[in-house]
């Protein structure tokens, strides 16, 4: 991936971790990559309607789950994570409905 900035001992530790952070950012980048390619190849395994353009599964209603208040993220902390745990305890019955739809 280029030159080993431990190579030159006149690389200042700025210089050699700034090649660190963009060899990590290339890394991520790549695995980006892979990982894109690897979902569009199961998705097309799947068959119709998921290979389908635009295809997005419906979304099925859970009582107590409710999407994010758009002001979530400003709200203190204990009540972020009392509404977290409610929706997480959503979280069996939205599972145990997806397992038992129709294929």
């Amino acid at each position: 991936m280029g030159q080993d900035p431990q190579a030159d001992s006149s690389a200042s530790p700025l210089t050699h971790l700034e090649a660190k952070i963009q060899q990590t950012h290339s890394l991520a980048r790549l695995l980006t990559k892979y990982a894109e390619q690897l979902l569009q190849e199961y998705v097309q395994h799947q068959g119709d309607p998921f290979g389908l353009p635009g295809f997005s599964p419906p979304r099925l209603p859970v009582a107590d789950l409710n999407d994010p208040a758009p002001g979530h993220a400003d709200l203190p902390v204990h009540e972020r994570l009392r509404l977290d745990a409610a929706a997480l305890a959503a979280l069996p019955p939205l599972l145990d409905a997806s397992t038992q739809q129709p294929r």
